[in-house]
């Protein structure tokens, strides 16, 4: 009003006037200098003073008067701008937010520690403080809007650091050992899904310590769930080898489960998948090298099944799957004698569903862990190969030689193996009593493949050899029954010392045992799976599920089949503990040898070296097979020291010198 009065000698004596400020700008001084005041002016406090009051009335949902508040913040803008506005309203608001909010937050965390259902538990809280946040947002929009959006925005960022502090940050320690862990067990359900979405967007805003304390407590909680799946601290109980079966599965399970929620809840943070790889890398190697073993058992389990149970898209995920795992084991070479074990039999026993698959396994691990890793199991492969040329090219020998005809008559199938390439275990003899025309059949294409290799040499192994057998069963009505018996070597050397004797007569267990020379618990095992087994071709005297060494032993002549072709399958036995711990003896003895020639190699190109940078360049070489420790790597120096490949350098405990 006082401008439109005076608008006209403004303009005429503000224009004709060089020192003279504007009506309006000179209205706005004097308002500035005698009604606000420049310091602690009673008008400026109580404009504050009734600013704070009424915002805090409106927090607690009391009537408010939003045009007065309006004016008062154009006011302010308008005659003091933002420094004034931030000296007599934003400044002190945030004092009373403070206030307001640590009271409120340090209420409701005391009935979150002693479980009140009234808050809802961390999640309510939760809940509670995004509610709180977007209703500050709603009210400094609608109170404290002014046409300059960076005004606006320092504004809305001061108070809603104030509510997340104070409702959040001074809270943050509870709210993870209080509610994280239930959140994390209950995702994917929806509830837990939006709790954790909820706290990761309100810890994003208070800076990096506090997302570094919601990772750390990700990683402890994934640790702990990792520990009971792996079962650390549980390794020796009987109840920890049947869940040492689902271990793989679970791992698998966890980790998917843990991907999704990174990507669902952490809006696929990189740091936070780094958390998910530094956990397993952690707790999969706590038993040692019990996971890189239930990895190999767990591949053999889905390479025979194939895709009976899943499509071949989903048999190629769950490979990539385990393959991760096996990333993140330190027994790499563990994994590689129970994974060439497994490979052998199902080769050699035609069990494996698809080489195709088999082979595609392979090139995962190559591409993995490179050309070393895999060299020994791709011979394997070629061997198989190799085998059928060999077989194809004896069978043509055979045809053209009408003096063989006996051996013709015995379907011989032989795999030629090369003896470093496969597990140690297919190589161990027994000195068993073959059949007089298989042993000729066996020499005949020992003399084809020397004349065929000169040099070479073959060593026969039977343990995974198998017959095919033809049988008749002359029953009680005079009845002669053909069948085909698929059996293992073993079943098909006892069954053969059947035609040895009258159909009538029996054998006795150590007539069985001398006969075929076979060691006593092979036989007996044997003798269990033809006997007691679901296909009975041999009758047991005295009746019973258990083989004695008094036993005798007869053909059962009224066996019955439906189909004409049977196979019996031998006995299973898991292995035992003695042979699993035989099988990590072989490895670890063969680390201590890696270990000695990784020492001897650096050493030969260094010539002279500090004890410390020695073992972190053997550990930066060996890790790629399996974790070694500074004491190991101090024992194998020594044992080095102690054969002169190395010595100790004059007046220097650790530093070594290599000697030629």
């Amino acid at each position: 009003m006082i401008r439109g009065i005076l608008i006209h000698l403004d303009r005429t004596l503000w224009i004709r006037s060089d020192h003279k400020h504007s009506i309006w700008h000179l209205g706005l001084d004097l308002f500035r200098k005698h009604v606000l005041g420049v310091d602690g002016n009673r008008l400026s406090l109580l404009l504050s003073a009734v600013v704070c009051q009424q915002v805090d009335f409106d927090r607690l949902g009391r009537s408010t008067p939003v045009s007065s508040l309006q004016s008062i913040n154009q006011l302010l803008h308008t005659t003091v701008g933002a420094e004034g506005f931030d000296r007599i309203i934003l400044l002190p608001l945030i004092k009373s937010t403070d206030l307001f909010y640590e009271d409120e937050g340090k209420r409701l965390i005391i009935e979150v520690i002693s479980d009140s259902l009234r808050v809802g538990g961390p999640q309510g809280y939760l809940r509670h403080s995004l509610v709180r946040i977007e209703a500050e947002v709603s009210r400094l929009s609608k109170l404290f809007k002014t046409s300059d959006e960076t005004i606006n925005e320092h504004t809305q960022s001061a108070i809603l650091q104030s509510v997340e502090r104070n409702l959040i940050y001074h809270h943050l320690d509870t709210l993870l050992s209080k509610g994280f862990g239930e959140m994390l067990v209950g995702f994917p359900e929806r509830e837990s899904s939006q709790s954790i979405q909820d706290l990761y967007k309100l810890i994003q805003n208070l800076g990096k310590e506090s997302i570094q304390k919601l990772r750390n407590a990700f990683l402890i909680w994934m640790k702990q769930i990792g520990n009971r799946i792996v079962g650390v601290g549980y390794e020796t109980s009987e109840q920890r080898e049947k869940e040492d079966e689902e271990m793989i599965e679970k791992l698998i399970e966890f980790k998917l489960k843990m991907n999704d929620l990174v990507k669902i809840c952490f809006e696929s943070e990189r740091e936070m998948f780094h958390v998910v790889k530094e956990a397993f890398e952690s707790f999969i190697n706590q038993r040692q090298n019990k996971p890189a073993e239930l990895i190999a058992k767990y591949l053999d389990q889905k390479l025979r099944q194939g895709n009976r149970n899943m499509t071949d898209i989903e048999l190629d995920q769950c490979l990539n799957q385990v393959l991760i795992l096996f990333r993140y084991t330190q027994g790499k070479d563990i994994f590689e004698e129970f994974y060439k074990r497994d490979l052998s039999k199902r080769l050699l026993l035609s069990k494996s569903a698809s080489i195709d698959t088999e082979r595609n396994m392979v090139m995962k691990l190559k591409e993995e862990c490179g050309g070393g890793f895999t060299a020994k199991l791709e011979t394997m492969f070629r061997d198989i190969e190799t085998s059928v040329d060999i077989n194809n090219s004896y069978q043509t020998v055979l045809k053209k030689h009408k003096e063989h005809e006996e051996e013709r008559s015995i379907e011989l199938n032989v795999s030629v193996l090369t003896a470093g390439s496969w597990p140690s275990h297919h190589t161990a003899e027994l000195q068993i009593n073959l059949p007089n025309e298989l042993n000729s059949s066996l020499k005949n294409f020992e003399n084809f493949y020397q004349s065929k290799y000169l040099g070479r040499k073959l060593k026969w192994n039977h343990l995974l050899g198998q017959f095919i057998l033809s049988a008749s069963f002359h029953g009680s009505g005079g009845k002669i029954k053909k069948k085909e018996l698929s059996v293992s070597t073993y079943q098909g050397i006892i069954l053969l010392l059947f035609n040895e004797i009258e159909s009538h007569e029996s054998l006795g267990f150590e007539k069985i045992v001398e006969m075929s020379g076979l060691p006593v618990g092979e036989a007996a095992r044997t003798l269990q799976s033809l006997a007691c087994g679901k296909v009975r071709v041999l009758v047991k005297t005295p009746k019973g599920k258990d083989v004695n060494q008094t036993d005798c032993f007869s053909l059962n002549h009224e066996f019955k089949h439906d189909n004409f072709k049977i196979k019996i399958n031998q006995i299973q036995f898991k292995e035992t503990v003695m042979e699993r711990q035989c099988t990590t003896k072989k490895v670890v003895t063969e680390r201590s040898t890696l270990l000695q020639l990784s020492i001897v190699r650096i050493m030969k190109s260094r010539k002279q070296m500090k004890h410390h940078e020695l073992v972190m360049e053997i550990i930066n070489q060996l890790k790629d097979r399996f974790s070694v420790q500074p004491k190991e790597i101090k024992v194998g120096i020594e044992s080095l020291i102690g054969r002169d490949y190395i010595e100790r350098v004059d007046g220097s405990m650790d530093e070594y010198h290599y000697l030629a």
